[in-house]
């Protein structure tokens, strides 16, 4: 997904395409589904954004998607790093996790690195969002993660 793809001289060039996630118009390419699809055969996808149901309403069949979980948020609070935290960390527990969003930054990565199992945080730029590249970043990691919890 691309928030800011209106910020590119030409979106379509970029092969990014609107879609609407509530009252909100967004840019975003098709072939997000395709790299998520191929994601799924190795992590469990779940939707971890501010926008929680909407998401899931409505990128998920845009993107033609299945059905995923969406992580629920309470309201922000000053945390080490980003406010989504608490609720993954709940979501996740102490397993190994990834997580792509454009908004991650030093201190993200900071708690990334304390916690006691694998995790990966993937920033991606809000005028581009997920692609080829980070997918394999991503592949990467998973036989990483894999290999650490003995399920290799």
């Amino acid at each position: 997904m691309c928030p800011y793809g209106d910020e590119l001289v030409d979106p379509a060039a970029a092969a990014l395409e609107l879609a609407t996630v509530g009252y909100i118009r967004v840019w975003i390419s098709r072939d997000v589904g395709q790299q998520l699809k191929r994601l799924a055969e190795l992590f469990q996808l779940v939707w971890c954004t501010g926008w929680e149901d909407l998401a899931a309403d409505s990128l998920a069949p845009f993107l033609g998607l299945p059905v995923l979980p969406v992580i629920h948020f309470g309201e922000p609070v000053n945390e080490d790093g980003h406010w989504k935290w608490p609720a993954i960390e709940a979501f996740v527990g102490d397993r190994s996790f990834a997580w792509i969003d454009d908004e991650l930054g030093p201190a993200d990565l900071a708690r990334a690195g304390r916690r006691p199992s694998p995790t990966m945080l993937v920033r991606v730029e809000g005028t581009h969002g997920l692609n080829a590249t980070h997918v394999k970043q991503l592949e990467t990691f998973a036989e990483t993660a894999r290999a650490w919890s003995g399920l290799g």
